[in-house]
């Protein structure tokens, strides 16, 4: 996050979408942005990451933008995940 967003500015809005080369395992895992809900503990990453309580973060998988929104600049992050197996 840091590396295609070192700096947010306050209040900031960061939206977490599907990898569309990410391969469907199961209905309930989702894709991974749902999978990035969990690991990520909802906003709670951002915001201790970037030190700032009023960062909200939304989910591909979890619903649509709300409408308050719609005018402020969104952050979007394509969530990758790696298989690190050896």
């Amino acid at each position: 996050m840091k590396q295609q967003y070192p700096t947010l500015p306050e209040g900031a809005v960061v939206y977490f979408k599907n990898d569309p080369n990410y391969p469907f395992i199961a209905e309930d895992w989702g894709g991974s942005s749902k999978q990035a809900f969990f690991i990520l503990s909802g906003d709670n990453a951002a915001q201790l990451l970037y030190k700032d309580n009023s960062i909200r973060s939304y989910y591909e998988d979890l619903g649509s933008l709300p409408e308050e929104v719609d005018n402020k600049e969104v952050y979007p992050f394509v969530v990758e995940i790696y298989d690190r197996t050896p």
